[in-house]
């Protein structure tokens, strides 16, 4: 599996003494051919459906996906890892500071590379590619959902690393009593009522 699907949403509790949340976030707007969908949207309304084969030898139109691998593959090893490491410094943490590192779910070779080079141990990466996929910007709570969905009552800190279009990534990080982590709830029901057809559907 490649791609899964899934949706999220996190509460935040205002609580009094409680420690900030620092985030760190960065983009390069150079990087925004890495992986995009040229046609539709605002941007390009009226792109063409005509297919071509691209020198990769696939048939695709403006309309798909397209995806310089080894570009976004080297984004991820050298500038997210450096950014986690800028987020130490900042947060005056390190490595042993985490119980969990809850890592955007791209592919098991990034994973591994980012692992490698900040020397993290692998116990603390829970994967979840080979259930879901890539299910893009949830990914992350889903594996934390996956991993303590049904852990209770235990302190732990987590660390949140982001990184895909634009191209754009990111880390925070949290500290959750694993009883506010609830199951994964799978669904194969479709809202067959949102999608519309023709305008006459208005």
């Amino acid at each position: 599996m490649l791609i899964g699907e899934a949706s999220i949403a996190i509460l935040l509790e205002k609580e009094e003494g409680a420690l900030p949340i620092t985030s760190l976030m960065r983009s390069d707007g150079e990087g925004y051919r890495y992986l995009i969908v040229p046609g539709g949207g605002y941007r390009n309304l009226n792109a063409s459906h005509n297919e071509v084969v691209c020198t990769d030898g696939n048939v695709r139109s403006l309309h798909n996906s397209f995806m310089q691998g080894m570009s976004v593959f080297t984004f991820t090893i050298s500038d997210v890892p450096k950014a986690i490491k800028d987020y130490f410094e900042l947060t005056q943490t390190n490595v042993d500071s985490y119980d969990c590192f809850a890592f955007h779910q791209a592919n098991m070779l990034i994973l591994k590379q980012i692992t490698k080079k900040l020397k993290i141990p692998v116990e603390k990466i829970p994967v979840t590619l080979q259930k879901y996929g890539n299910t893009s910007g949830a990914s992350q709570i889903v594996t934390l959902c996956d991993t303590y969905g049904e852990v209770e009552n235990k302190i732990i800190k987590v660390m949140l690393i982001g990184f895909g279009v634009g191209i754009s990534w990111g880390v925070t990080s949290l500290t959750i009593n694993t009883s506010d982590i609830f199951s994964i709830i799978e669904d194969d029901s479709v809202f067959e009522e949102g999608i519309i057809n023709s305008v006459t559907e208005l």
